[in-house]
């Protein structure tokens, strides 16, 4: 049966972030550290502890530590590989060990009962550098977890140390048991050794001095500890500057040992834990003992840098905020199968992604979010209308939208250019409006089940984006668009309109457009397509009807409506480009017609605007093109339709403008035959 824990809150749906595969990579661990350990032989109940320190020099381990057994040694040569989940595996001679880390803290947590059957939790702490009297002075957050060698049971306390200038302490604390203690001690301090000497006493019972306002006390024999507990104290300074959520917002490791009433049985836990922004946290964690928990909750912070899991549970945040330190103490007189006691590392990962969020939040509608990107610009979120969103990481590399319905409205704003990454919604929207931004990324929407719901998407520029919406696009406004592509059902129109400001001209270049919408009078697959600069090396692929193709050139690009898959190949000269379909009874599946397509020439550039480039369609009713460049190394380009076109084809060249209409097309095609080029137009 699984164990019901109260710092895991309450059961709801979870978010579940996309975590990138990581390579093996090497983290530097060099430096000083004390270390510390708690386990029990799961067997026979009998508790370990372990005190000493590592010091870590390039890629060699040294380490020595003190337990029930004496004194050993220990030294290897190592490596580090950064894990997909955030932690980080020493490679070490005696075997693979796994800590989570931020920098200054390692903890360990088995995962499985050890080569010695024991279960337990190791606590590495970066030593203070040149630690003063000053630094000492304070309040603490307080907490100890301790297991009795005589008897097996466990016992653990929370509550404050106060640190006087004039060297006495004071620790009052509530036990599991709802008891409220005392306890008076004096202190000296041994800046070389960084570490406070207890009631004159030396390092058996000092307190040791980790850096970040971080201090550890350990009892590895009976003789140190109360009534023969072995165990960890753990202090944690406390700061009245404010730390608010979107302080603490990110990604940690959980690590932690429990014990269960009487002191047994043991467990240790393993996972992440996501604070976000808006107070809201979720935790995967799993267990030694095979029990998995995904749950999500909320938090409070402060004042200062306290912390409360709603539900009741305290931790205190570390003061460089790298550090959670929650408990789980609390147990009624008479306790039950199901209350566990023990504290719980909550390790911020180095680089752990920052999730902030924006929309509505906790209650509140439309909050936006101002942050600044990499390059110091302050951006604005906004999402109205319903749902709220996710940024994730300081460079905007992922917003996710959740919640969204029809009238949905992400907006994001700047003064200046800044760059955006993947924008995931896991519901329909009303529009993407982000004219200043420059997308590297993806756009994901999801469908809507309002049948006339259709999306707009405005972006200044785009560099590979790709669009993925499974409810129609009603408008897509760029500057210029390189490299990327659209997939769904229909788009109203799609603008790329350059900036001759800025020198951008207003590019479709490397972008599949592939649209699903068959062909209907009352829906165009692409209403309107307006490129004032070239289409190159693009394909526009329609199952149904398009509008007006308006373009200044167009090279090494398709224009296809109602073409059949069998003739969506490239034979000729096998250089990226559709060929020109033939004109057979197959060559088009679907009735699909092209209204018009004028390629206009762009005044004062080389006078070849059409190049290498093929359209086509059952119908095609106006064309206009200037300047083509009929010579193309013998590969056929052009024009392929089952009938003529219904309005008019013009062709300008050096020679002048040149238009036929209806059954006149015969001479054009005479006329191309005639010059020797490759240009080709082909019909029924």
């Amino acid at each position: 049966m699984a164990k019901a824990r109260k710092f895991l809150g309450i059961v709801i749906a979870v978010i579940l972030l996309a975590v990138a595969s990581l390579a093996a990579a090497s983290v530097d661990l060099s430096g000083e550290y004390w270390f510390g350990s708690l386990s029990a032989d799961v067997s026979t109940d009998v508790p370990w502890g372990e005190r000493g320190t590592v010091v870590v020099t390039g890629d060699n381990w040294s380490q020595e530590w003190d337990d029930q057994n004496g004194h050993h040694t220990f030294s290897s040569t190592f490596t580090t590989t950064l894990q997909p989940d955030g932690s980080i595996n020493i490679d070490l001679s005696s075997g693979t060990y796994n800590v989570a880390w931020n920098g200054d803290v390692m903890i360990h947590a088995d995962a499985a009962p050890n080569a010695n059957n024991r279960l337990g939790v190791d606590i590495i702490a970066r030593k203070a550098t040149d630690p003063q009297n000053s630094d000492v002075v304070g309040s603490y957050a307080f907490f100890g977890h301790h297991l009795n060698s005589f008897d097996g049971s466990d016992s653990d306390g929370w509550g404050n140390a106060v640190f006087k200038a004039n060297g006495t302490t004071v620790i009052k604390q509530v036990n599991d048991q709802g008891h409220k203690e005392s306890f008076t001690f004096n202190w000296t301090l041994d800046g070389i050794s960084s570490m406070l000497n207890i009631q004159g006493q030396t390092s058996p019972n000092g307190l040791l001095l980790g850096k970040g306002g971080i201090d550890l006390a350990f009892q590895v024999l009976p003789s140190e500890g109360i009534d023969n507990d072995l165990g960890y104290n753990v202090f944690i300074k406390k700061t009245s500057h404010t730390i608010t959520s979107a302080d603490i917002a990110g990604t940690y490791q959980v690590r932690f040992l429990e014990s269960g009433p009487g002191g047994v049985p043991y467990t240790c836990g393993r996972g992440t834990f996501t604070a976000r922004a808006d107070g809201t946290y979720s935790i995967d964690a799993y267990y030694s003992d095979s029990e998995h928990d995904v749950k999500n909750g909320s938090y409070k912070v402060g004042p200062g840098n306290k912390i409360m899991l709603v539900g009741g549970i305290d931790g205190i945040i570390s003061p460089d905020k790298n550090l959670i330190f929650v408990t789980e103490y609390h147990r009624p007189a008479a306790p039950s199968a199901d209350d566990w006691i023990g504290g719980i590392f909550l390790i911020k990962e180095p680089n752990s992604t920052p999730i902030l969020q924006f929309g509505n939040l906790s209650g509140t509608k439309n909050t936006k979010l101002a942050v600044n990107d990499a390059c110091n610009v302050l951006v604005t979120f906004s999402l109205t209308g319903g749902g709220y969103g996710e940024v994730i990481g300081a460079n905007f590399g992922q917003i996710n939208l959740y919640n969204t319905g029809d009238k949905s409205q992400l907006t994001i704003t700047s003064k200046t250019e800044t760059s955006i990454g993947d924008i995931n919604s896991n519901g329909p929207l009303k529009g993407i409006t982000a004219k200043t931004a420059e997308l590297s990324g993806s756009i994901t929407i999801g469908h809507s089940s309002t049948p006339k719901a259709a999306v707009t998407i405005a972006f200044d520029r785009a560099n590979g984006l790709d669009i993925n919406s499974q409810m129609p696009i009603q408008s897509l406004t760029a500057t210029e668009w390189l490299g990327g592509s659209i997939n769904t059902p229909s788009v109203g129109s799609i603008t790329i309109k350059g900036d001759k400001k800025r020198g951008l001209s207003g590019d479709l270049y490397d972008v599949n457009v592939i649209l699903s919408q068959l062909p209907d009078v009352k829906i165009m697959a692409l209403g309107k397509l307006t490129v004032n600069g070239w289409i190159d090396s693009s394909q526009i692929l329609s199952q149904g009807n398009i509008g007006a193709v308006t373009a200044d050139a167009m090279r090494n690009s398709v224009c296809f409506a109602g073409v059949a898959d069998a003739y969506l190949v490239d034979v000729n000269a096998a250089d990226g480009v559709l060929d020109l379909p033939p004109v057979l009874d197959d060559t088009f599946n679907q009735t699909a017609t092209i209204k018009s397509i004028a390629i206009k020439g762009i005044k004062g550039e080389d006078p070849n605007f059409f190049i290498n480039s093929n359209i086509a369609a059952k119908n095609v009713s106006s064309i206009y093109i200037a300047y083509p460049q009929y010579n193309n190394t013998g590969v056929p380009f052009g024009i392929t339709m089952w009938d003529n076109p219904a309005k008019s084809l013009t062709i300008k060249d050096d020679e002048g403008k040149h238009t036929w209409k209806g059954s006149n097309i015969g001479s054009a095609i005479d006329m191309l035959l005639g010059n020797g080029g490759d240009m080709q137009i082909r019909r029924d």
